[in-house]
């Protein structure tokens, strides 16, 4: 999983076990503890394709009230 920081172009890059919506879970726990409370300020927003692994994103980061956009498909300029 990679998450791009918009502006700064800074990239966080967490290797997943398989495209399921658990390993996304997990992989955003890992940030969440490493960002620890600082967390929702610095994720106000995350854009993710459809893909079926990204099922429970919007889920997972309701606690934080991190805004979740999916893209439009075949639209790539939608993600940055």
């Amino acid at each position: 999983m990679t998450l791009t920081e918009r502006k700064t172009r800074q990239e966080i890059i967490i290797r997943i076990d398989d495209k399921g919506s658990d390993s996304i879970t997990k992989a955003l726990e890992l940030v969440r503890n490493k960002f620890d409370a600082n967390f929702a300020q610095v994720f106000k927003t995350i854009t993710s394709d459809n893909g079926s692994e990204f099922a429970e994103l919007a889920a997972s980061l309701e606690k934080d009230k991190t805004a979740v956009f999916f893209t439009h498909p075949y639209t790539s300029c939608e993600r940055g």
